[in-house]
């Protein structure tokens, strides 16, 4: 999988957090994005701290507990992979892949050389394969970090269309946290 950390399904709070109409916490840990056809993906959008990196492992977890290969990246990581090894190899490394979570979208710009190659690659899973992308950017920013109007247009297309958003409404639970911990 390649996560970074892993979390128990009953340590997240989903009290802030806005699940697609007729969906929950409960019923997306069931993993419906997966079993759709064709094959949906999963926006998560929110402020930094909110959940989204937790969430989304915890949803991998769980495809990787069913038997579903899945893999982890942070984009920046991955965009430098397609870069660095071309889209030939990181199509073929990821050839088994049915869940890819890509976290942190949009937190650095990418060169327009790499978010062409993240668009080919994301084109590729389009229906056979789902896609995780966690951001805390609303799609009228993605021109930002793609650097192309078109691209930014048809790469927010092929993940957005037909998938589930989820948003997250809470702050930043990490700050949250450190408070309660300093707390007398």
């Amino acid at each position: 999988g390649g996560f970074p950390i892993q979390y128990s399904v009953d340590g997240f709070d989903p009290s802030d957090v806005e699940f697609p109409s007729g969906e929950s916490y409960e019923s997306f840990l069931s993993l419906p994005f997966l079993q759709d056809t064709p094959k949906r993906n999963v926006v998560m959008c929110g402020k930094p701290g909110t959940g989204k990196s937790m969430l989304s492992i915890i949803l991998g977890q769980e495809a990787c507990d069913r038997g579903i290969p899945t893999r982890f990246f942070r984009t920046t990581d991955l965009v430098d992979l397609l870069e660095e090894n071309g889209i030939k190899a990181v199509t073929r490394m990821l050839d088994k892949v049915q869940l890819l979570i890509l976290d942190e979208f949009g937190y650095v710009p990418y060169s327009l050389s790499g978010s062409r190659l993240l668009f080919n690659l994301v084109s590729s899973f389009q229906g056979k394969k789902s896609i995780i992308l966690n951001t805390y950017n609303e799609f009228s920013k993605w021109v930002d970090i793609l650097g192309d109007d078109r691209l930014a247009a048809s790469f927010s297309g092929k993940v957005v269309d037909n998938g589930y958003l989820i948003l997250f409404r809470g702050q930043d639970r990490r700050f949250d946290s450190l408070h309660r911990q300093e707390a007398p």
